[in-house]
């Protein structure tokens, strides 16, 4: 009998060699984060951070911050409440963690641009102490992000799209320990084995048809990686063919499956997508007024969550119904799509 524990050292260095690799990946994906002067299209208005914008509102905010401690120290005007309401709302804002959303940001500079605003045109001080310059580019940064946020609308059902990809990807630990873990452990024993392949089979299918339609394909690309895994292992230790056949034949019946998901999906957002492009085309972002601008965002905010929640209920589908209808005419399905 080997002592496994003599391979222990090698394979810590293993180990460890492949942590470092992608401990080495990481920082330079965030390094390059960090460089880069624009973002993925797909950059979501909300959840994502947008450094390159961070960047161009910090040294903004540093120098409207210099500025008003500036006119806090001459002597007729240092005295004036708006001076230090200006410097307190540059330190709140600085004091954000600058890796957020670009939403989470927002409402902090709307409002130190109010307070800019009262400064600069509320009868406070003269036109030489004023800070024109700095209100426009305040203005120009509030414009520019709410243009970035009506980006984010055109792709949120997209986004929606993939959490929904995202969320079956975090079933491949326990895939990979049902399809490879636990038929790896039983390999000393092929009557074992066959019947694991059975129990196998009858989990899958009851994972598989208590999915949603957002998810179905996913899922069925997952179990196809580990089919792949199963087949170079089968080459290795044939017992395991028993295994590999048996999921083939379940990936294969339920991939047909996958054209029919997808015409769910896409028969249920074409109405939904419809009224989402009403909605971009009737938002005021040629207006330069950040009030009008802030109340045109809300207003179709309430418009917007609506149309996410209908779609989130499109992905949402019981694929148990789908497949209970039946096996798709292939045939049909390929004439619709040429």
């Amino acid at each position: 009998m080997v002592d496994e524990s003599q391979n222990a050292p090698s394979i810590d260095r293993g180990v460890n060699g492949s942590l470092l690799v992608a401990a080495t990946l990481l920082i330079g994906e965030k390094l390059e984060q960090l460089r880069s002067a624009s973002v993925d299209k797909s950059c979501n208005f909300y959840n994502d951070a947008n450094l390159p914008e961070a960047r161009k509102l910090i040294p903004l905010a540093y120098k409207i911050k210099a500025r008003f401690r500036e006119l806090q120290g001459v002597d007729e005007i240092g005295h004036m409440q708006p001076l230090a309401d200006v410097v307190q709302s540059c330190d709140k804002l600085l004091e954000q963690i600058h890796a957020e959303p670009l939403a989470k940001l927002i409402p902090k500079v709307e409002q130190l641009h109010a307070l800019v605003y009262e400064w600069q045109f509320g009868g406070w001080a003269s036109k030489v102490y004023g800070v024109l310059p700095l209100h426009d580019a305040l203005t120009e940064t509030i414009i520019r992000w709410r243009r970035l946020e009506l980006s984010t609308w055109a792709n949120l059902f997209d986004m929606e799209e993939k959490k929904c990809q995202d969320d079956a990807y975090s079933w491949w630990f326990v895939a990979y320990q049902v399809v490879i873990g636990v038929p790896l452990s039983m390999i000393e024993s092929p009557s074992e084995l066959r019947e694991y392949a059975t129990s196998l089979m009858q989990s899958l299918e009851i994972y598989f048809a208590g999915s949603i339609a957002g998810q179905f394909k996913t899922r069925v690309s997952l179990l196809r990686q580990l089919l792949g895994h199963l087949r170079l292992l089968a080459l290795d230790h044939p017992v395991l063919q028993v295994i590999h056949d048996a999921v083939k034949n379940f990936v294969g019946y339920f991939a047909r499956f996958e054209a029919a998901a997808d015409a769910a999906i896409r028969n249920g957002r074409l109405p939904i997508e419809k009224k989402m492009k009403d909605v971009l085309l009737m938002a005021s972002w040629k207006d330069t007024n950040i009030s009008a601008l802030r109340e045109s965002a809300r207003k179709s905010h309430q418009k917007l969550f609506r149309l996410v929640r209908k779609f989130r209920g499109v992905l949402g589908q019981d694929m148990k119904v789908i497949i209970g209808q039946g096996l798709p005419d292939e045939k049909l399905i390929c004439i619709r799509h040429g």
